[in-house]
């Protein structure tokens, strides 16, 4: 079943591979992390980065210098990411020393830092987005735009991968100058600085510096993680895979795979949709389970089920458990449940997923935040395994790397299937 299980993975990762080769996409050199520093000049990334902007045709608004402002903008923050080099944003700001301007040149030189300290190589050959605009509004010398991004980005490490985010909530706020005085976007993008708490009025201290302490403390929590993934890593380049677990039923990973990728950038009608209710990603995770053949359980203590909408943590065929909508409870369900239902594995080797594993992310603070769908393997240029694609909702994320988001620690989950009955009879 593992040998059968990889071929198809593998296969995956050819159709993708060449579908994007028909696009015209180059393949880059692949460099070791030691090498790839923010100041290397001596192979720079030849990145293609643009932005369109599209007004809803409802909207009647005389357009002015907004949509040059928002795309000079959004195309300045693609090209530092694409590039891995921090360019100053915050002359598009109102105030440029002020906490909205310094929070998103922090948070743009927290993800760039994170991004240069990973395996794979997260500069991008080509970036091209968009920035839809919903609504325009109006009100005491202030413009309010909400626009919703999508990109479809090709990371150099993976050149042939087409990596895509969709329905990105963005709100830009402006002066009768069209400078910005806020920016506030729906992804993981200002997770590490709003952790931090920091004081908008600086009143503990001078603001640029306490983001760049929350900067360095995250860096450091993600180095100390990468000593066991680097090992994970190392581990699987050498053969060294984990041992299957036996269950009743087998997963069907085929099945999960394709239920991924439907409903990545949509929502199944047949269930509640929490994108706007706390967020849609465990939701998401469960269904693909479910696709993959993974039954309601209400028996014992841990409990994972969606009959309804309703909320219901009973035994009764009814309902909905926290388990199949929220990350923590969910890793609570796996981890501890051994008899009726899903079979799995937890903590084990990142790299050894496959397509419908799930990987569960934790915040600064420790607890579980958010899931994703593991899709395939990304390898570099000497077919060493370097990453892990992923399909996500809230944020809508389609074959994304796994390192590119702003995440830390993870809980991999490995599905091997369900139970009958208990695996550990009484005795």
């Amino acid at each position: 079943m593992k040998l059968r299980t990889r071929s198809i993975i593998i296969l995956m990762c050819i159709v993708i591979t060449v579908s994007a080769a028909a696009k015209g996409i180059s393949v880059l050199k692949k460099r070791s992390v030691s090498e790839k520093t923010p100041t290397d000049e001596n192979e720079d990334v030849p990145a293609y980065v643009s932005t369109s902007v599209e007004f809803d045709p409802s909207i009647s608004y005389e357009d002015g210098g907004v949509s040059s402002l928002l795309k000079e903008f959004n195309d300045k923050l693609y090209r530092c990411l694409a590039e891995l080099k921090e360019e100053d944003l915050t002359y598009f700001f109102a105030s440029p020393g002020g906490y909205q301007a310094l929070r998103t040149q922090g948070s743009l030189s927290t993800l760039i830092a994170s991004r240069l300290v990973r395996p794979g190589d997260l500069r991008m050959v080509r970036c091209d987005t968009t920035l839809y605009i919903g609504s325009i509004s109006e009100s005491a010398g202030k413009t309010v735009v909400t626009a919703y991004e999508k990109s479809e980005c090709f990371f150099a490490m993976c050149p042939a991968v087409s990596s895509q985010s969709a329905d990105i909530r963005i709100t830009f706020e402006l002066d009768s100058n069209d400078k910005l005085t806020a920016y506030e976007r729906e992804d993981d993008f200002f997770s590490v600085v709003d952790a931090a708490k920091i004081d908008k009025e600086g009143a503990s201290g001078n603001i640029k510096t306490a983001m760049d302490a929350a900067r360095i403390s995250w860096i450091d929590k993600l180095r100390n993680s990468m000593t066991v993934t680097e090992k994970q890593r190392a581990d699987i380049i050498s053969g060294r895979y984990p041992e299957d677990i036996a269950c009743d039923h087998r997963y069907d990973r085929v099945s999960a795979f394709r239920y991924a990728s439907t409903y990545v950038f949509s929502r199944n009608a047949s269930f509640l949709d929490f994108t706007t209710i706390g967020g849609n990603c465990q939701n998401y995770a469960s269904q693909v389970m479910r696709s993959g053949g993974i039954p309601n359980d209400t028996e014992g203590d841990f409990k994972w089920k969606y009959f309804d909408d309703s909320y219901d943590t009973t035994s009764a065929q009814k309902g909905r458990t926290p388990s199949w909508t929220a990350s923590s409870s969910f890793a609570d369900y796996a981890k501890g449940n051994t008899g009726y239902g899903l079979c799995c594995d937890t903590g084990v080797n990142m790299y050894a997923l496959e397509a419908g594993d799930l990987i569960i992310m934790e915040g600064i603070d420790g607890d579980y935040v958010h899931t994703m769908v593991v899709i395939a393997p990304a390898y570099d240029k000497e077919g060493n395994i370097v990453d892990m694609l992923v399909d996500s909702n809230s944020t809508n994320r389609r074959n994304y790397p796994l390192s590119a988001c702003l995440y830390s620690s993870c809980l991999p989950v490995r599905i091997y299937g369900w139970n009958d009955y208990s695996a550990v009879q009484p005795e």
